[in-house]
């Protein structure tokens, strides 16, 4: 059926059905509902469930992702019924779950429950619509190239054929209602909280397509200093919406990644002419061509994309300086495409099983300065054709199967300042005595490479490195004492897991608060006993401990967050776990600070 305009007399009906009624009339109305209406098993379930709990009169908490805790009270979706009825909330959507969560039967749920007429309040919803529609029209009309999009738009609110059509377009127009949506904006953000410095960052915030063109998009235009939009994670789909941003011309830097836009959006934003950094990682996108005839860009993130075709075309461009493709699915022709590439000075490979193959295919580039080839099937043979790279700077290979010999390959390089090599098998020592003198490397990531303390030691004597990472490993008292006496770390990880404790103890914790160069120990997943009265870890979040201070003069921050507060007292001494890193920093803008330079370009 499609809208129909609703005259004053079936407006009187729907007041009529607003009026409260007794628990034993809402029982009922639910069970006539039931009864007419065909339903799905779960909305059915759903329903039944409601009843269960009206019958026994009591507050209702809602199995599906809808609870009281969601609402305020002057939410149009929280009504209060009082006496001898019973408090419920019935909505069409979560504060933060809007079509996210695509729970159908929640807006007819919702209209019998509080006395209308699902059919009648649905209709009129959407002649309180058709005003609104106008206005998209007269907004995006030039932003959609094919008419039939529009259309499509049209239907979506209006045609009302098949169920599940008519409650998407109710949950829209109640929506857009209730909310006064296009005048305001969807939630009334205030952008200018999401702002620092030239950077708008809208990561992880579940964002409308209309938003982007009736909030968004003016905020930006108003505010032109602003260069940097982050948008990852907000699961923009509309080419409109796409189209929209594509054309603030203040942007140089945008970040979809998240966001299914697919090929149509991929190309229109290969037309744009102003931006010189996008990510568009898991987009659904496989035809990359047209992005790689874009000249302006430098900088280009297509992770997590199964690319059928542009890759080559990509390797062709002249323009890009970096290139994400890891998780591509990349094939042995794309891969001598791109070590045929000129331009490029960082390039992201991993997880795309190159395997030695493809590193030794890959090594042949002489113009990249970073290449990482995680999580990769790569062994001895492709860590040693990367070795003869010496024009590589930053090195990734974490999560292949390199052994000791193909670590002192790598360790002979004569150029590389920044290597993860972590969760290799490199075995004990060979490796780290190995690395352990190379006078270039300021970076070495050795997670869980079962290195052990007399590595560690060797490990320890360079005077180079200034970033360290031998978590997982149990490298013990004797390993963490001869990090210590180091006066060139600044940054320093030996963080447990699961698998392997690095069983540094009490000694080793007290050796490493007496280091005065150090300014991040990251000791998380450490379980070390001290006795009350002497502490000697900086536990200064930890209530009424009585820790010596003394001892660990010198270190202007240690990453011991969250320290387990129901500790157990036994015998005057307190099990602490040193749990989750407290420094507000990635690990990557650590590094960069620490090398002195950009780890991307």
């Amino acid at each position: 059926m499609e809208a129909k305009i609703i005259d004053k007399e079936i407006e009187a009906q729907i007041e009529a059905h607003k009026q409260k009624r007794t628990l034993e009339e809402l029982i009922n109305d639910i069970e006539n509902l039931i009864a007419s209406t065909r339903f799905g098993k779960d909305t059915t379930d759903y329903l039944n469930d409601l009843l269960l709990g009206f019958k026994n009169k009591v507050k209702y908490s809602f199995s599906c992702p809808i609870s009281l805790d969601c609402f305020s009270v002057d939410d149009p979706a929280y009504t209060i019924l009082t006496g001898d009825k019973v408090q419920t909330v019935i909505s069409l959507k979560t504060k933060n779950e809007y079509e996210r969560t695509k729970q159908t039967h929640d807006p007819i749920t919702r209209y019998a429950i509080l006395g209308y007429e699902p059919n009648i309040e649905i209709m009129a919803s959407m002649k309180k619509t058709k005003k609104k529609l106008k206005l998209i029209e007269t907004l995006i009309k030039e932003e959609i190239e094919n008419p039939s999009e529009l259309e499509r738009m049209k239907e979506e609110l209006f045609h009302l054929e098949d169920r599940e059509k008519q409650e998407k377009a109710a949950a829209d127009a109640y929506y857009f209602k209730s909310s006064n949506f296009f005048e305001s904006g969807r939630r009334n953000i205030d952008y200018t909280k999401f702002v620092t410095g030239n950077k708008l960052d809208l990561s992880n915030q579940f964002i409308l397509n209309e938003e982007v063109y009736f909030s968004i998009v003016p905020f930006l235009e108003k505010h032109r200093e602003i260069t940097i939009l982050n948008l990852h994670g907000s699961h923009i789909t509309s080419p409109g919406a796409v189209r929209a941003l594509a054309k603030i011309r203040s942007l140089d830097s945008l970040d979809l990644s998240g966001s299914p836009i697919g090929d149509v959006g991929a190309q229109i934003l290969a037309k744009n002419t102003i931006l010189k950094s996008l990510n568009l990682s898991n987009c659904n996108i496989n035809n990359a061509i047209p992005l790689a005839y874009n000249k302006n860009l430098k900088s280009l993130d297509l992770s997590y994309n199964f690319l059928q075709i542009g890759v080559e075309e990509l390797a062709e461009n002249t323009t890009l300086k970096k290139l994400n493709l890891c998780a591509c699915s990349l094939v042995k022709e794309e891969l001598e495409a791109l070590a045929e590439n000129t331009t490029l000075i960082y390039l992201d490979a991993s997880r795309n099983k190159v395997k030695n193959e493809g590193a030794k295919i890959l090594a042949k580039n002489k113009n990249l300065s970073t290449l990482i080839l995680t999580f990769n099937e790569i062994t001895e043979a492709g860590a040693k054709a990367l070795a003869e790279n010496t024009t590589l700077i930053r090195l990734g290979l974490s999560l292949n199967s390199i052994r000791s010999e193909g670590a002192a390959a790598l360790a002979k390089h004569s150029h590389l300042e920044w290597l993860d090599v972590s969760m290799n098998n490199l075995g004990g020592s060979v490796a780290a005595t190995a690395l352990a003198q190379n006078t270039k490397l300021k970076v070495l990531n050795m997670f869980r490479t079962f290195l052990n303390s007399t590595g560690t030691e060797k490990l320890a004597k360079n005077e180079n490195i200034r970033y360290l990472d031998v978590g997982g490993n149990n490298i013990g008292v004797a390993g963490a004492k001869a990090l210590a006496q180091n006066n060139t770390l600044e940054c320093l990880y030996i963080c447990g897991e699961s698998v392997v404790l690095p069983n540094i103890g009490v000694e080793g914790a007290k050796a490493l608060a007496q280091n005065n160069t150090l300014t991040i120990l990251g000791l998380d997943g450490n379980r070390i006993e001290v006795r009350k009265d002497r502490l000697f870890i900086n536990v200064g979040t930890y209530e009424n401990s009585a820790a010596d201070y003394k001892e660990i003069e010198g270190l202007s921050e240690v990453e011991i967050n969250r320290l387990s507060k129901a500790a157990e007292t036994k015998n005057d001494h307190i099990e602490i776990w040193m749990e989750d890193i407290g420094r507000e920093v990635e690990k990557a803008e650590i590094i960069q600070d620490i090398v002195g330079k950009n780890l991307t370009p």
